[in-house]
């Protein structure tokens, strides 16, 4: 709501600014300027600018300055009563306008009022209010939306003409900027874009040197049977490094072996992040496409590798690649144990006709359950995967029971925007919680380790300990944040008199300091 005319006491503001790409209209001194003018007829003094430059506001990962002012309201430490933003896309073009509602939401929970200064419409609650609000945050998603769905459309039309759309150019190669008239103007270096957005960009022969290792690794794999570990192991003995200035490895081979753009072809589209893919409740992602909808310009560009050549490495990968049955994938566990007398997931890399380690992993849920199904054992004992695997659950489950253990004494309890195990009790406290589990020593007693992670903000860590069966939790230890220097990293079955003093059986004390008491009450 406005502030009365006839107040004179000014309250304290901040202003958030955002700005994704270079447009005067939303230039953040024009902005700025919106804001300030709104805040002098309104009798409010600006205190902090938040500014997110060259971000987008279709989601709120990366827009460090609104993270940081929500965390700030959320931790209740906040010393401001109003929000000035120039406009509704301003705050946000969440493709779901509820996210910018409920985001709104955690502002005037915490008593702090958003003004949109250069809407046409008062944010002051009202019915006729909230219908405008919702209408623009509509619209500003539908803004995003569209644009990307004509960005891609561009970009596609483009592709087709032998122009790139991006993307890592590749060892043996160059991006070389043209005008509209297709003349050359010059190499693009690493960290370099065209500066007229007429101008394109066309893939060029990189270095002779390099053109010829990119051969070489071909004629390696075609003619003298060399793997892509093989190949990547004389390349770094050789002293030669990749584009990108590091040691070759068997991904960085393969990926010269199967891209088009080595014979010549430009490809786009292999994978798509666009907005208009998503429905509203769903987070912006990065996935493949089929490649059916790939777009695909051929003979654009001079060429590396003859199409026969690239056919011919098609087929060998795609015959090794080819989707083995469960039983096939067992025979061929079966056989390297037999040739090895073992088995590990270094073992089944190293061998070229075997499937990755990851292939046995995903299909039968882990290589112990693998091993397992061909009856076979390993002298190390892995049980410790599988009860990691249940503590990892199990930490939700006792967070989840703390929560409601606070929230049963009236106290209130919140996440972080990015749920990283931690919770602010009241907006006051704020707590993390470590699950240890018990560890099985030589001598037949137990030992438990203690990690706390170094979090400046975190008020109390709270180690659940668990039991000889790593299933229940034996007890729980408090430690503040300035004690954590002082502890022991170990907890053994018998300990000091100091680290007994931070032992405890239960939570229920602490959940009970949390507890709310009408001053009214004590006051009768």
């Amino acid at each position: 709501p406005r502030l009365m005319e006839h107040e004179t006491n000014r309250e304290r503001a901040v202003a958030y600014v955002r700005m994704s790409t270079d447009q005067q209209d939303y230039s953040i001194k024009n902005q700025m300027e919106a804001i300030e003018e709104y805040a002098e007829k309104n009798h409010l003094k600006i205190t902090e600018i938040f500014k997110d430059e060259g971000k987008s506001g279709v989601q709120l990962k990366g827009r460090a300055a609104m993270v940081s002012l929500l965390e700030l309201v959320r931790s209740g430490k906040a010393d401001f009563k109003h929000l000035l933003i120039y406009d509704v896309s301003r705050f946000g073009r969440f493709q779901n306008a509820d996210e910018a509602a409920f985001h709104e939401y955690e502002f005037n929970r915490a008593g702090i009022y958003v003004h949109y200064c250069a809407e046409d419409f008062i944010n002051d609650g009202t019915a006729i209010s909230s219908w405008f609000k919702m209408g623009k945050r509509m619209e500003a998603g539908s803004y995003s939306r569209n644009l990307s769905e004509k960005v891609f459309r561009g970009q596609c039309n483009l592709a087709r003409m032998g122009f790139r759309q991006g993307g890592t150019i590749g060892y043996g190669l160059r991006r070389m900027r043209v005008n509209a008239q297709g003349e050359h103007l010059g190499i693009l270096e690493k960290g370099q874009y065209k500066a007229i957005q007429t101008d394109r960009v066309v893939q060029v022969l990189g270095p002779e040197e390099e053109v010829k290792i990119v051969r070489w690794i071909y004629d390696s794999f075609i003619k003298k049977g060399k793997s892509e570990k093989e190949i990547a192991g004389l390349l770094n003995r050789k002293g030669i490094k990749t584009d990108l200035g590091r040691e070759w490895c068997a991904a960085s081979v393969l990926q010269i072996l199967t891209n088009e753009k080595y014979i010549g072809n430009n490809v786009f589209n292999k994978t798509s992040g666009r907005l208009s893919n998503l429905r509203s409740f769903e987070k912006r992602r990065v996935v493949k496409t089929d490649r059916e909808q790939w777009v695909r310009a051929e003979n654009v560009f001079p060429a590396i590798i003859d199409a026969s050549s690239f056919r011919i490495v098609q087929n060998i990968i795609n015959e090794r690649t080819r989707k083995y049955s469960n039983e096939e994938l067992l025979d061929k566990l079966k056989k390297l144990l037999s040739c090895r007398g073992k088995v590990s997931g270094i073992l089944i890399d190293e061998e070229e006709w075997m499937p990755s380690s990851a292939v046995y992993s995903h299909r039968f849920g882990g290589l112990l359950r693998a091993y397992e199904l061909i009856g076979y054992s390993p002298q190390k004992d892995y049980s410790y995967i599988q009860i990691n695997k249940y503590l990892r659950n199990l930490h939700a489950g006792i967070l989840e029971k703390m929560e409601t253990g606070f929230e049963k004494y009236g106290a209130f309890v919140e996440k972080n925007i990015v749920d990283d195990g931690t919770r602010w009790i009241n907006r006051e406290i704020k707590i993390m919680l470590n699950v240890s589990r018990c560890r099985r020593m030589e001598s037949g007693r137990s030992r438990w380790l203690i990690r706390l992670e170094r979090l400046d903000d975190v008020d109390f860590f709270i180690i659940a300990r668990m039991n000889a069966d790593n299933k229940t939790v034996k007890d729980y230890y408090l430690i503040s944040r300035f004690d954590r220097e002082s502890i022991d990293s170990k907890i053994n079955e018998e300990n000091s008199f100091f680290m007994e003093a931070f032992r405890h059986d239960n939570m229920d004390w602490f959940y009970q300091i949390f507890s709310r008491t009408h001053i009214s009450t004590l006051i009768k």
